[in-house]
C-alpha cells in the first residue's frame, strides 16, 4: 500500500488524466471488437476489454488516491 500511494504522488495530475483518457478510448476500441470485428477476433476482444479494463481501474485509483493526499 505505500508503494502505490508513493505511486500516486509522485505522478502528476495531468498525467493521470491523460492515462485516464487513453486507458478508456483503448477500452471503448477494444469492447468494439467485440461487436464489430469478425468472429476469428473476439478472443482479441475481450483480452483487451480486461486489460484495459485492468488499468482503467487501476488509473482512477491512482488519481483518487492523489486527490485524497492532496486533501489531507
Amino acid at each position: 500500500m505505500d508503494t502505490f500511494k508513493a505511486q500516486a504522488k509522485a505522478t502528476s495530475t495531468p498525467t493521470l488524466i491523460v492515462l485516464l483518457i487513453i486507458d478508456v478510448v483503448m477500452l471503448m476500441l477494444a469492447a468494439s471488437l467485440l461487436f464489430t470485428g469478425p468472429s476469428t477476433q473476439y478472443a482479441y476482444g475481450w483480452f483487451g476489454a480486461i486489460l484495459f479494463g485492468f488499468a482503467t481501474l487501476y488509473t482512477i485509483a491512482l488519481f483518487v488516491s492523489r486527490y485524497k493526499q492532496s486533501l489531507a
